[in-house]
């Protein structure tokens, strides 16, 4: 869905009349009148609601927005399976290469909205790669499960559940544990010129992601991990190999 916005300015060159025009975005309360004078004079959306509806990605994670934008990373795969009847723990390693794009981008009122495919190396985690849906507003980045197609699904966007800030800073925080004994914790670090960000869930089987980004250069890389049963580590690109 593509929303246009119509800034409509007001010279003084006389009362204007606008014929089949579209209802504004942004409709403030009428002055009153002049004495005889029937006519009511709209008043043009104000700049905050302006910028607003033209947001752009902080140059951190933009090129998560360029249509097209392809990346491609080395990657590797290590599996560790437990060891059974007594054998030694089983060891496996894998390299190969991922490959991901942005296929798809549109510009909501007050949001940008990215879905990123990938195809490569992957574990049994959801996600394991950048592949996704990503929002982004005036406050910072999200992950989302579905596209945003409306207003109050942009309300919802809690700073809880924010990626990135748009101005990131190193910190930690912890959910709750959930009825199920599940908790979600994210970390960000400082790395190179940018950031890392992990998210991960601790709930019996443990599992999360990493993603890095870099002021000059966008998305540099990431990794993942699941442990349930066997282990599994995913790294690819430019990413600390550290938790």
């Amino acid at each position: 869905m593509r929303v246009g916005i119509l800034l409509v300015v007001a010279c003084n060159r006389g009362p204007s009349r606008a014929v089949g025009d579209q209802p504004p975005l942004h409709t403030p309360p009428a002055r009153s009148p002049a004495s005889g004078d029937a006519r009511t004079v709209p008043t043009p959306p104000s700049s905050q609601a302006y910028a607003l509806s033209v947001v752009e990605p902080a140059a951190l994670y933009a090129g998560l927005f360029e249509q097209g934008k392809r990346w491609s990373f080395s990657a590797e795969v290590k599996r560790q399976s437990p060891n059974t009847d007594g054998a030694r723990p089983s060891r496996e390693t894998q390299h190969g290469t991922l490959v991901c794009e942005v296929k798809h981008v549109e510009r909501l009122v007050q949001a940008l909205v990215a879905q990123v495919e990938c195809d490569g190396p992957s574990i049994p985690m959801h996600p394991d790669n950048p592949a996704g849906t990503y929002v982004a507003t005036a406050d910072g980045l999200w992950r989302v499960e579905s596209v945003p197609r409306a207003p109050e699904d942009l309300s919802k966007l809690s700073p809880s559940d924010r990626l990135l800030a748009r101005s990131p800073r190193a910190g930690e925080r912890h959910s709750p544990t959930d009825s199920s004994g599940c908790e979600q914790w994210q970390k960000t670090r400082v790395f190179q010129d940018g950031f890392c960000v992990t998210e991960g869930t601790a709930c019996g089987d443990d599992g999360g992601f990493t993603l890095c980004f870099s002021q000059s250069r966008g998305l540099i890389g990431g990794s993942a991990y699941f442990g349930g049963g066997s282990v599994y580590d995913l790294w690819y690109g430019n990413v600390p190999r550290d938790p």
